[in-house]
Formats: C-alpha cells, structure tokens, sequence
C-alpha cells in the first residue's frame, strides 16, 4: 500500500513550522472480498474448451491502517537530536460498494481426462471513505481530523495447473 498520501497529509499538518520531517511508515495490506453473480459462456472446440464471464455484486473492502513515525530533520539532512517525534496514524475502515468481475479461461486436453489450464479474472470497485479518522500527535499536542477518499480497488487474479475431468 502506497503510505505518500498519508505522508502527504502529516506534511500539511507541520508546513506552518518551517520544519522538515523524515517518515518512517508501517502500512497494512487492503483486504478484498466479494459476493458476483453473472453469466458465463463456453465455447467448445473439440476437446479444447474457452469460458468466458461478466458478473456484478458486492465487494467488501479493508482499507490499511497506517503509522508515521517522525524525525525532525536539519537543514543537512541529519537527524535533530531530542527533537520529539510526530506521530500520526490513521485506522482501518470497511466499505462495501458495487463492484463488477470478468475472467477467462483455456482448458487444453492434455491426455485421458488431464488437462492444462490458463485462467484470468478481475474484480473492481469504486471505494468511497467518508469520514475516516487520522490522528497526529507530538508529545502532548494532538491534532483529529478527517478524511474523505474516493478511489478505484481492484484485483487481478491469474493461474495455470492441471485438472482431471470427470
């Protein structure tokens, strides 16, 4: 998970300071689920057989926790020694829009009821966050705002193996 906006954002909180501060972050992964219904097809050439499919319905989505820790940095780069760190987290939270799938396949006779198999499938949604809590601290000092994100997750989802028909 790509933490730059969430450093973006800790950077506007202490753009005022003149200060520079270097992040180091602990970023958790999306967690993507869903539930699609749709139709398929297949297409059947002798023994070879392509299916192919459209399928909407709901994804259920995580989104990442997210913890900056920072270091107040000099004009050279070094560290500032007993500067205090800046804290800023931002906890996980759950969606669940409407998504859509699709995927396609290619099973390839191998020898009897063997065979190889190529598949591909995709699944996308348009995550919305609204009113999402950040949280900055520096020593006893702390800052509460909120955040309202729009963005497209998805995942793609590729394999290859064997398979016995039967």
């Amino acid at each position: 998970t790509n933490s730059s906006p969430i450093v973006d954002k800790a950077n506007s909180y202490i753009a005022a300071t003149g200060r520079t501060y270097n992040w180091d972050s602990s970023v958790s992964k999306w967690k993507l689920g869903a539930a699609l219904i749709g139709p398929a097809i297949y297409f059947n050439m002798n023994r070879v057989q392509i299916e192919a499919h459209v399928q909407g319905g709901i994804v259920r989505a995580t989104t990442p926790s997210v913890l900056l820790m920072g270091r107040e940095m000099n004009a050279s780069g070094q560290l500032v020694e007993g500067s205090e760190a800046i804290e800023v987290s931002l906890n996980h939270a759950t969606v669940t829009p409407l998504g859509f799938g699709a995927g396609l396949s290619l099973r390839l006779p191998l020898f009897g009821a063997l065979f190889f198999q190529l598949s591909g499938d995709v699944i996308g949604a348009k995550a919305k966050v609204s009113d999402l809590a950040i949280r900055a601290k520096i020593g006893q000092f702390e800052v509460n705002d909120r955040i309202n994100e729009s963005r497209f997750i998805g995942v793609v989802n590729m394999g290859a193996g064997l398979g016995i028909a039967f």
